[in-house]
Order: C-alpha cells, then sequence, then structure tokens
C-alpha cells in the first residue's frame, strides 16, 4: 500500500494529496503516482524542524548553526488513502467555488451528488456495453 507520492516528472515524494496540489499548483506538474517509498524525514535535535533533503539540511545549518538531525523516516508512516483524500480535495474545491459565487453575485450549476455519482456509473457500464456489443 502506498505511503507518498511521487512527481514523476520531478521524482519529488509528497506525503498527501494535499502536499501534491501544492506542488502541482507551484510547478505546474500533474503527472503523479503512489509510492511505497517513505518521504524522508531528518529532524533537527535543537528546534524539531522537518529536513526532506541534504540540501534542505544544509541551510537550516547553515542559517542556524543547527548542525545534528535524527532520522525519523519510516516511522508512524500512515497509509495513503488516496480516494478519502481526493474526495475531501474535491469538497474543499466545490466549497471554495461556491464561496466565489457567492462573492461574485453569480449562482453555480450544480449536479446532485447520487445523480453525479449515477451518471458517472452509467457512463462506465455504457462504455463497457459499447465495447463488449462492438466486439461481437
Amino acid at each position: 500500500m502506498a505511503v507518498s507520492l511521487l512527481c514523476k516528472d520531478c521524482n519529488t515524494l509528497l506525503k498527501n494529496i494535499a502536499e501534491a496540489q501544492s506542488h502541482s499548483d507551484a510547478t505546474g506538474h500533474a503527472n503523479f503516482e503512489e509510492s511505497t517509498q517513505p518521504v524522508t524525514q531528518l529532524v533537527c535535535t535543537a528546534c524539531g524542524k522537518p529536513c526532506r533533503t541534504d540540501a534542505e539540511k544544509a541551510l537550516h545549518t547553515k542559517f542556524t548553526g543547527h548542525t545534528e538531525y535524527v532520522d525519523k523516516t519510516g516511522e508512524d508512516i500512515p497509509m495513503l488513502d488516496t480516494e478519502q483524500q481526493m474526495a475531501a480535495a474535491k469538497q474543499q474545491m466545490e466549497e471554495d467555488l461556491d464561496a466565489d459565487a457567492e462573492l461574485l453575485g453569480i449562482k453555480r450549476k450544480k449536479k446532485p451528488a447520487a445523480a453525479a455519482d449515477a451518471a458517472a456509473a452509467a457512463a462506465g457500464e455504457g462504455g463497457a456495453a459499447a465495447a463488449a456489443g462492438g466486439e461481437g
């Protein structure tokens, strides 16, 4: 089961969907896949700052003088439930769109959730039926 997401555009490991969305917003990258490789977590013993790369650790040392780190990679890593995280992200996006529409004084057209799910299921079944019919 996955413990991280990997950006296939730059090979950056990300902890969850929210980080992947932020990475995508910042870089324009949109090619992600689930990974069993844990995200590196080097923790500064002086202040507790987590660092993911040697470069980040070097910058922290340069600016703070802190030199000792503990590698906590792989400790207490929750398995990713990407379906649940995607549903939560979709819900947050809908709420943001509703708030934006309200501020702009426009009315959003929305499908009821059950109708949208049924339409998606019907499209999937219709595609399978069409494929089966085309082969016969």
